[in-house]
């Protein structure tokens, strides 16, 4: 189930904004979604699947986008966790870069001021 975020500017939620003014108050570069991690490869099925009516040949790839990255760190804002959120979000912490040393997920602006914190400390 996706839920609907109010859009704040060029940020797909509230949440998102609060993290951005939070990490340039606190004079920490970053860069908002810029960074892709591949979760899994676009396949050829080997397998006959009929899904809706329609021969399945291919699935696509699947790609992971966190919210705010820096040098060696990364924040992902989410109000709520959805079933698929939490399968993607363990695929990608399986296969990001490992000289990310720091991997935050905020819900709330405690959560952001926590992890903006465990950033200043790398």
């Amino acid at each position: 189930m996706k839920y609907k975020n109010k859009t704040s500017g060029i940020y797909r939620s509230d949440l998102e904004k609060n993290c951005a003014l939070l990490l340039k108050e606190n004079n920490v570069d970053y860069e908002y979604e810029k960074y892709k991690v591949l979760l899994q490869d676009k396949v050829k099925l080997d397998v006959l699947s009929i899904e809706k009516g329609k021969t399945i040949k291919t699935l696509r790839k699947i790609t992971y986008t966190p919210d705010f990255v820096g040098n060696n760190w990364i924040i992902e804002t989410k109000g709520k966790r959805t079933p698929d959120f939490n399968i993607k979000w363990k695929m990608f912490l399986k296969n990001i870069d490992p000289k990310y040393k720091l991997v935050c997920i905020a819900s709330n602006k405690k959560q952001i001021t926590d992890c903006i914190n465990q950033i200043k400390k790398l």
